[in-house]
């Protein structure tokens, strides 16, 4: 993807005679920031953004890079920035959008990542990761029927999707959704809504996560049964569960930051009893 960019980059260089100089510096901060010299690339991504004659979409790509090497270097502060005049430079591409959200997660500023979240599904409207993600921080926040909203779009055809619709209904006391009964229902991760349904028993789900012998499926297993028992206003039972998924989960994952942030509700929640 890179190398295209940079190709039609040389070659605007050199059929754009007056601006050359400033694409020079451009190819040449992204040459740089491909071979991870980063300081290198900022210096030389400082030069072509102070010409102020790049078109919006080539501002966009030396505010990106320019971002992402900052964020290499450890100053996410600037790297919000540059990707923040990226959205400017370009309000309707999405892979500024992706990585602020990325930096406002990694900084815990997450009011900030899940308002970009919610315009990312504007624009993106039928990207399942865009959905999910939006849904996923729209529960942390306790919106619950925007959550049940963004859950909603791949629910006929995701199980996790479907899923998390559920909980999302017994929270708002709707009723909750059938669920196709196919032979990849038999598969994991086809096990969760057999057991949200009744098919199967919480001690089924657990097994057949471990019986894949791969920690993805033990993550999910123990925050769709926690989250289960959540809803259900089973907080002695949820704990446990919960518990092990902040272990099993990777820390930075949907899973991992609910997992935590529901057992700091029910820790708060049992102090002011």
């Amino acid at each position: 993807m890179k190398k295209i960019a940079l190709a039609t980059l040389l070659l605007v260089g050199t059929t754009a005679h007056s601006h050359s100089s400033s694409y020079d510096d451009l190819n040449a901060g992204l040459s740089y920031f491909d071979l991870e010299q980063y300081d290198n690339a900022i210096t030389w991504l400082d030069k072509a953004l102070a010409s102020g004659d790049l078109i919006p979409d080539h501002t966009r790509i030396a505010y990106v890079d320019r971002g992402l090497a900052y964020w290499t270097k450890g100053d996410i502060r600037q790297a919000i920035a540059d990707f923040t005049s990226a959205i400017a430079a370009n309000p309707d591409h999405t892979l500024a959008y992706r990585n602020r959200i990325l930096a406002y997660l990694a900084t815990n500023n997450l009011e900030k990542a899940l308002a970009d979240y919610d315009k990312l599904r504007a624009l993106r409207p039928n990207d399942f990761d865009i959905a999910m993600n939006d849904g996923w921080l729209n529960w942390q926040f306790d919106h619950v029927q925007n959550s049940a909203d963004a859950f909603r779009t791949f629910s006929e055809v995701n199980a996790f999707s479907w899923a998390w619709l559920q909980l999302a209904n017994i929270r708002l006391d709707k009723p909750m959704t059938g669920y196709k009964e196919d032979i990849e229902a038999r598969k994991w991760p086809g096990h969760i809504p057999r057991f949200y349904l009744g098919h199967l028993s919480e001690a089924d789900v657990l097994k057949a996560a471990e019986d894949t012998g791969n920690p993805g499926p033990v993550c999910e297993a123990h925050i769709m049964t926690g989250m289960w028992r959540v809803v259900h206003n089973d907080r002695a039972g949820a704990v446990p569960l919960l518990k092990i998924a902040t272990e099993k989960c990777k820390k930075d994952s949907p899973n991992g930051r609910i997992a935590r942030s529901e057992l700091e509700r029910i820790e708060s929640g049992e102090k002011t009893k």
